[in-house]
C-alpha cells in the first residue's frame, strides 16, 4: 500500500492507531482481576497482547516503508 499524501497517511495512522488502542484496551479489560479465569488464562491474553502489538507496529512499518 502506498499513501502519497501526508493528510492521508495521517489518516490511516490515527485510524490504525484507534483500533490498536481498542485493541489494547479489550486485551486490558481481559486482565483484569474481575473473578476466577482458567489457569494459563492471563498468561495467554498478555501474549495476545505482543502480537497485537507486533502487527501494529509491521503494518505501520509497512506504510510507512513504501
Amino acid at each position: 500500500m502506498t499513501i502519497d499524501t501526508e493528510p492521508d497517511l495521517s489518516v490511516f495512522v490515527l485510524n490504525r492507531l484507534d483500533e490498536h488502542l481498542a485493541a489494547m484496551r479489550d486485551v486490558r479489560e481481559r486482565l483484569r482481576p474481575a473473578g476466577p479465569v482458567g489457569l494459563g488464562t492471563r498468561r495467554l491474553i498478555a501474549l495476545e497482547s505482543i502480537t497485537i502489538a507486533e502487527h501494529y507496529a509491521a503494518e505501520l512499518t509497512r506504510v510507512l516503508s513504501d
